[in-house]
């Protein structure tokens, strides 16, 4: 099936079987997924990849940047077009970790509680995809 062909997505989890599962169904419907363990390599990327992405889905939790701190830092890079408007999607395990001002004011496109379910997950990339 080839759903989000041509859709690039960038996944940042520093949990490794989660990541998998994601990646694996994402690749299945034919993304191209970029997938790195923590925020500090989540931004490198974005920049180093000049936002070629279609949306990004991040751990709220990671090691160096959580993901709220990376999708500010993303909204800030001026010299990338689109940064300020690409869908972003945060995820955790730990709901009170969630801050809804904050994530309102970075321009978090969704917010999923983990374990997400799959059929959840691909309803809201569909939402921003399609």
């Amino acid at each position: 099936m080839s759903e989000f062909i041509d859709k690039r997505i960038l996944i940042a989890d520093d949990d490794e079987i989660h990541l998998a599962i994601i990646e694996k169904m994402l690749k299945e419907l034919g993304a191209d997924v970029i997938s790195v363990r923590d925020g500090g390599e989540a931004i490198d990327t974005y920049r180093d990849e000049h936002g070629k992405f279609d949306l990004l889905i991040l751990d709220l939790i990671m090691p160096k940047f959580g993901g709220l701190d990376v999708a500010q830092k993303i909204r800030s890079v001026d010299a990338i077009p689109g940064a300020l408007n690409i869908p972003i999607i945060t995820m955790t395990a730990h709901n009170g970790s969630y801050d809804p001002d904050r994530a309102k004011a970075v321009n978090i496109s969704e917010h999923l509680i983990k374990p997400i379910d799959p059929e959840d997950l691909l309803n809201v990339i569909r939402k921003y995809l399609n």
